[in-house]
């Protein structure tokens, strides 16, 4: 990037998970450019192989939400909203793939609660914050043991309806000789706009900071996302790929981190440079946006009103970034 003048961006903390109680921070800002085109006027941040992107953004947003934040600790009374997916992930860990038709020994199997929305309300409960969970599941044992694990991570279960059907589960190929996985989802019953009741989204918001969804469940999900808006509660939407609803969803959102194909799938664009701020311009009110690119880290944009920007090509600064990203180097704290 020498072609580009670096300017200073504001200290910018990510925080990623080590085991369950030991937390990673980075204090180095990132190098930041400003840029304009003919899509928008803003700020991009270039984070390489940002950890944990949801809690990333969930971080960022719930900082900003505290009136002269300065970091860490965050008040442990802090509520935050979750709506989404939750379930029971069955994970096999196998020496290959398996062919067709083959039988296979595991050497190793594994449950978790999974689900983004869960996993990222438990992480949210490890630094401190008091999560709630809007979610459905099934009157069956899965749905008992959902319930009792959120409430075992000190996550707020009164927002979880339950019906008749099976929860959600996931059956999970671990192949060690591809370092791959392979996800085979169970859906759970989806949530009626009639489940999503006045008192239960009263409730819900009633004291809350930031309402985080994960692009499930998405019509109930508007209805929530529209009130925390009226409410003055502000909002972060997880955009993994297109699904019916989102957008719908997507309008309402302060925060969006998305994954590298969704601003490309959503604006038609060719790339996700040019695709990331044609997004950014279809939603107004956005004010930060996170892509992430896999093992290239993610980037930033954030917008900004003002003079002077200086003008580059993004997607070229993009690709520039991507080019030479290299892993990110992260000390653990005491």
């Amino acid at each position: 990037m020498s072609s580009l003048k670096a300017i200073p961006s504001p200290q910018f903390r990510s925080l990623g998970l080590q085991n369950t109680k030991v937390f990673r921070t980075i204090d180095e800002p990132p190098c930041a450019v400003r840029f304009t085109s003919k899509y928008h006027n803003g700020s991009a941040a270039f984070i390489n192989k940002t950890p944990r992107k949801t809690l990333h953004v969930l971080s960022k947003a719930v900082l900003a939400s505290i009136p002269d934040s300065r970091g860490l600790p965050l008040p442990s009374n802090l509520k935050l909203v979750g709506m989404g997916g939750v379930g029971v992930d069955y994970l096999a860990v196998v020496p290959y793939f398996p062919k067709p038709d083959e039988k296979m020994r595991s050497e190793a199997l594994e449950v978790q609660g999974g689900g983004n929305c869960g996993n990222a309300l438990s992480a949210a409960a490890r630094l401190g914050l008091k999560p709630e969970i809007v979610t459905k599941v099934g009157l069956d044992g899965t749905g008992e043991e959902i319930i009792s694990g959120l409430a075992e991570f000190g996550i707020g279960t009164s927002g979880v309806v339950r019906s008749k059907g099976s929860s959600p589960m996931t059956y999970i190929i671990v192949d060690k000789e591809g370092e791959s996985r392979t996800c085979i989802h169970t859906p759970g019953p989806e949530m009626e706009l009639s489940e999503m009741t006045a008192d239960l989204i009263a409730s819900t918001l009633e004291g809350a900071r930031l309402v985080y969804f994960d692009g499930r469940l998405t019509e109930a999900a508007v209805l929530l996302a529209r009130a925390a808006r009226e409410a003055g509660v502000q909002v972060l939407v997880e955009a993994e790929r297109i699904r019916p609803g989102l957008d719908d969803l997507l309008p309402l959102a302060d925060f969006i981190v998305t994954s590298k194909h969704f601003p490309m799938d959503f604006t038609g664009e060719p790339n996700v440079a040019d695709a990331a701020l044609v997004m950014m311009d279809m939603l107004p009110n956005a004010k930060t946006m996170i892509t992430t690119l896999g093992s290239k880290g993610s980037f930033l944009i954030e917008r900004a009103e003002g003079e002077g920007l200086e003008s580059v090509v993004f997607s070229e600064a993009l690709e520039t970034f991507m080019a030479n990203a290299a892993p990110l180097e992260v000390q653990e704290s005491a």
